[in-house]
């Protein structure tokens, strides 16, 4: 039976077993006959789809083995082509709106005593840790924030030393000064 035909059907039986369940007369028995009607239409769909997916498959994947530059090259290639290319212009003001153009500034510093510097505490430590939000992507160190949680948890006081050391010598590792920034154009 064709996919079409099976959708229709399990549509129709979907319907039968909502009125027999919204009807104060119908007997359990018919309840159950309607659900049973359905489950088996809704299990036919799905394994025909499953089916219909895999036979598509296996004749992309025997095009591609035919012809390389058939019907699979043309869906792979598909994902690689730009959708909405813009003028150069128009990347260029959105991308001057984004970052625009500062003036440099020649900053005195007056050395600071190591002393007045006032260290990490433990508690700040595990407050920061603990409000990391967790299933995000690493940055650029690669490192998960799970990771840094757990080892926050597990060693508080190294963490806690290494920043408070890290501030006093004012060098911080470059990769922390990273970030990825994804530009997404929407429309107005």
């Amino acid at each position: 039976m064709e996919i079409g035909m099976m959708r229709t059907e399990c549509t129709r039986k979907k319907r039968t077993l909502t009125r027999v369940n919204g009807r104060m007369t119908s007997t359990e028995e018919e309840k159950t006959e309607a659900r049973e009607n359905y489950k088996v239409s809704k299990n036919a769909l799905n394994k025909a789809i499953i089916r219909a997916k895999q036979e598509a498959w296996d004749r992309i994947v025997e095009d591609v083995e035919n012809d390389i530059w058939g019907q699979g090259y043309k869906i792979a290639t598909k994902q690689f082509r730009k959708k909405n290319e813009l003028p150069d212009h128009i990347i260029i003001e959105e991308a001057e709106k984004l970052f625009p153009r500062q003036v440099i500034c020649d900053w005195n510093y007056e050395p600071i005593n190591p002393q007045d510097i006032p260290l990490f505490t433990e508690e700040e430590i595990r407050n920061v840790a603990n409000n990391l939000k967790t299933k995000r992507a690493p940055g650029p160190d690669c490192v998960p924030p799970e990771l840094v949680k757990a080892a926050v948890e597990i060693a508080t006081s190294e963490y806690t030393e290494l920043m408070s050391n890290l501030l006093i010598q004012g060098i911080f590792p470059k990769m922390w000064k990273e970030a990825k920034l994804a530009y997404t154009l929407t429309g107005e």
